[in-house]
């Protein structure tokens, strides 16, 4: 029955949307496949190097997307990296200067990760409150290759 309402779902959208949709689960799938294969730094400088056609794309639109082709393609668990490394392609195709965040907190004697987008110093797709929920902060590695190359 999922499938039929998915189905429907997607039969409503126009057919740039649909192209949209499929392109970023394609996307999702090769984000995930290419993290597996061969570890975040060079999955994320092979995405900032292959920008595509370019797109004139709201970034909440672009959020959006993005949760719905993470979300569908790979599950809900634990795929906030995947989510903001597509996200943050789209962003950077589309012109907009996004930033990807990677920050760390320790809790209950572990380790916790999580990956989020920022656009003008804002959260973009996740708790306003993320930045200082996960204070120990280091550059994505997208955003090295930025700057190195300015």
């Amino acid at each position: 029955m999922q499938f039929v309402r998915a189905f429907a779902r997607l039969r409503a959208l126009t057919p740039a949307q649909r192209r949209l949709v499929l392109e970023a689960s394609c996307m999702a799938l090769l984000i995930e496949a290419h993290l597996r294969i061969f570890g975040y730094s060079r999955t994320s400088a092979r995405l900032s190097r292959w920008r595509g056609t370019p797109l004139d794309l709201d970034p909440q639109y672009i959020m959006r997307l993005s949760r719905l082709a993470s979300d569908k393609v790979l599950g809900k668990d634990r795929k906030c990296l995947r989510r903001a490394l597509l996200a943050h392609w789209y962003l950077h195709r589309c012109g907009h200067p996004a930033e990807l965040r990677i920050g760390y907190r320790k809790a209950s004697g572990k380790v916790i990760g999580h990956a989020w987008i920022e656009l003008h110093g804002q959260v973009l797709g996740d708790d306003p409150e993320v930045s200082a929920a996960y204070p120990i902060r280091f550059p994505a590695a997208q955003d090295r290759h930025q700057s190195s190359r300015t």
